[in-house]
């Protein structure tokens, strides 16, 4: 990848490119809080819209460092490793103007002496929309786009209890984002879930019933904040935000984990996670296919006259 903003998307799938992607958020000046949910995992991404003449970053920076430990498991007691990646980031980005990636370095382990690292989200600098810069009433904002995943350490406990407290842990990470936003400068916001499969590939069936219990659970949960937030949760079909991203529907995980790579995000937890990435821009930029379901999988049913 060059430096700088990433460049235009060009693959097998049709994608748009990015810098229309981003260029959509800054002009509907939209956040969006985005969950793919699976059992052994909840993906989340979520898009923040930072400016080079405000502090508004400080409050990102605060809320990482509350939430990120006790959300994902692999930056439990990380607190300040989250803290000074973040800080490294945004100085380097006002050096250079350049995109800037957040990470923090894997701990080694007795089993484990490589140095790796943790990504939790990257910084976009936008310094490649000039052909858009005369409809932007303001050029000095940037894209800051996070990820990470919320996960139950390995246990024997029944699935549904698994289900909740992951969604507990999910409405707080909610929350939390709600507050951010309103100290910043975003004007709207969506959470999107990922909708519900009704049927799936052989081998992949057995699955849907624990799938249906995550979901129950992060609607039940969700349902509990205060209305001002509940009212702002949709459901983003799995065909319909695939079809916006990638241009097939029916993509593949692989496809879709190809795109976020040329877009410019590092290494991802799981699939999950990737696809939090994705449903985030999709849902910061289409407002038309998001479904107001209150959780609700099947169809209506339609009323008598």
């Amino acid at each position: 990848m060059p430096k700088g903003s990433s460049t235009k998307i060009k693959n097998e799938l049709g994608i748009p490119d990015s810098n229309s992607i981003f260029y959509e958020i800054l002009k509907n000046n939209r956040g969006s809080f985005s969950i793919d949910q699976a059992l052994d995992g909840v993906g989340v991404g979520f898009v923040f819209i930072g400016d080079k003449n405000s502090n508004s970053t400080m409050a990102l920076q605060q809320y990482l460092f509350d939430s990120l430990p006790s959300l994902d498991l692999r930056f439990k007691n990380r607190e300040v490793d989250i803290k000074n990646s973040f800080k490294k980031a945004l100085d380097s980005f006002k050096d250079t103007g350049e995109d800037q990636d957040f990470f923090i370095d894997k701990l080694e382990t007795r089993n484990y002496k490589e140095k790796k690292k943790i990504y939790f989200g990257r910084l976009f600098s936008c310094s490649n929309l000039s052909e858009f810069s005369d409809s932007l009433e303001n050029k000095n904002k940037f894209l800051i786009i996070i990820h990470f995943l919320i996960k139950n350490p390995p246990s024997d406990e029944p699935e549904w209890f698994q289900a909740r407290r992951i969604a507990k842990n999910l409405s707080v990470a909610v929350a939390g984002y709600d507050f951010l936003l309103r100290r910043s400068s975003i004007s709207d916001y969506f959470i999107t879930i990922e909708g519900m499969a009704l049927h799936g590939m052989p081998g992949t069936t057995s699955i849907l019933p624990c799938l249906g219990i995550v979901y129950g659970s992060i609607w039940e949960e969700l349902s509990k904040l205060d209305n001002s937030i509940f009212e702002r949760v949709r459901e983003l079909p799995i065909g319909s935000w695939k079809k916006k991203f990638s241009g097939k529907g029916n993509a593949k995980k692989s496809e879709i984990s190809q795109l976020v790579d040329i877009i410019g995000f590092k290494d991802r937890a799981s699939d999950d996670e990737t696809d939090a990435i994705a449903m985030a821009l999709v849902g910061a930029t289409s407002e038309s296919i998001l479904k107001k379901t209150c959780g609700r999988i099947r169809p209506e049913r339609k009323k008598k006259e």
